[in-house]
């Protein structure tokens, strides 16, 4: 599931690339270009890879992907960075 996390990930940067022609500042400020597929694509790729996240991280440890999944997400639901 990382693969194909990371696959798609990829893809979406790299159809931004093309069809933009130029490297943005940051992941989110695709947003501003690609609109709700990106928030789609981060929601996506949350999901294929927590439960790697979770196999992975065991012990004491084990919030972390948690932690990181909420810490996505709110990225992925809030990415109108400029008008705050």
């Amino acid at each position: 599931m990382t693969y194909i996390s990371l696959s798609i990930i990829s893809l979406y940067i790299l159809f931004y690339l093309v069809k933009y022609k130029k490297i943005p500042n940051s992941l989110s400020a695709t947003y501003y270009d690609l609109g709700q597929f990106f928030s789609l694509t981060l929601v996506v790729c949350t999901i294929l890879i927590l439960p790697d996240m979770f196999r992975l991280t065991s012990g004491n440890y084990a919030f972390l992907p948690f932690l990181s999944l909420i810490g996505v997400l709110f990225v992925a639901f809030s990415p109108n960075f400029k008008d705050s």
